[in-house]
C-alpha cells in the first residue's frame, strides 16, 4: 500500500510539473484544443466551476421545496390541517429564500471572478512595464552663476552692482578709465629723385 501511495504522488508530481509548463502558461492557449484547453481555463480560473455548482444546487433546492410544499399538501387531506400551511409557506416561500441566497453567493463569485479579469487585463497591457527601463536620474538643473558684487577699494564694503558710490564711507567709485591707445609713430621721410644733398666735394 506504501508503495502504490508513493508511486501515485511521484506520477501526481510530474504531472503537476507538466501541467505547469506546458497547459497554465498564458501563451500556450493558442495551442491547446479540446480537453487541454478545458484544463488550461480550470487551472487559470477563467471558468468557475462553483458557479454551475450553485447554478445546480439552485435549481436542484427550488424543485425540492415545491414538491416538499406539494406533498405536505396533499398530506394535509389525512386531515392535518398544519401540515397544509407548511407545504404552501414552502410552495410560495422556498423558492424565494433560495433565490436569495443563491444571489448573496453569486455576487461573491462575480466579484472574485471580476477582479481576477481586471488583474489579468492589466498584466496583459503592460506585461513588461518598467523591466527593461533602467532607472535614470534626473538630470541636474544647471543655475546661471551669481554676479559677485563690487568691493569698495577704501573701506572694503560689498557695494550693490553699478553703484557709483560707497554706502558705507561714500567713496566714489566709477570704473577706471580706459588707457589712451599709443600714438601709432611717424612715418620716415622717404629720399626722392629730386632731393639734392650736398656732398664734401661741391663744398
Amino acid at each position: 500500500m506504501d508503495v502504490v501511495l508513493i508511486i501515485f504522488g511521484v506520477i501526481a508530481l510530474i504531472l503537476t510539473i507538466l501541467s505547469m509548463i506546458f497547459i497554465v502558461p498564458r501563451n500556450r492557449e493558442p495551442q491547446l484544443s479540446g480537453f487541454f484547453k478545458w484544463l488550461h481555463h480550470v487551472f487559470n480560473f477563467d471558468s468557475l466551476l462553483i458557479e454551475q455548482i450553485l447554478k445546480f444546487l439552485y435549481i436542484l433546492c427550488s424543485f425540492a421545496a415545491v414538491f416538499l410544499g406539494l406533498a405536505a399538501i396533499i398530506q394535509s387531506f389525512s386531515g392535518d390541517g398544519s401540515v397544509a400551511l407548511i407545504g404552501l409557506l414552502l410552495i410560495v416561500l422556498g423558492p424565494i429564500v433560495i433565490r436569495l441566497l443563491y444571489e448573496s453567493m453569486m455576487m461573491f463569485v462575480i466579484l472574485v471572478k471580476q477582479v481576477s479579469d481586471i488583474n489579468r487585463k492589466i498584466k496583459n497591457e503592460n506585461p513588461r512595464k518598467g523591466a527593461d527601463t533602467p532607472y535614470a536620474p534626473p538630470a541636474p538643473v544647471e543655475r546661471a552663476p551669481r554676479p559677485v558684487a563690487p568691493v569698495c577699494p577704501s573701506c572694503g564694503s560689498k557695494m550693490r552692482p553699478g553703484a557709483k558710490f560707497c554706502g558705507i564711507c561714500g567713496f566714489r567709485a566709477e570704473p577706471a578709465p580706459a588707457p589712451a591707445p599709443a600714438p601709432a609713430p611717424a612715418p620716415a621721410p622717404q629720399p626722392t629723385a629730386n632731393n639734392y644733398y650736398p656732398t664734401d666735394n661741391d663744398l
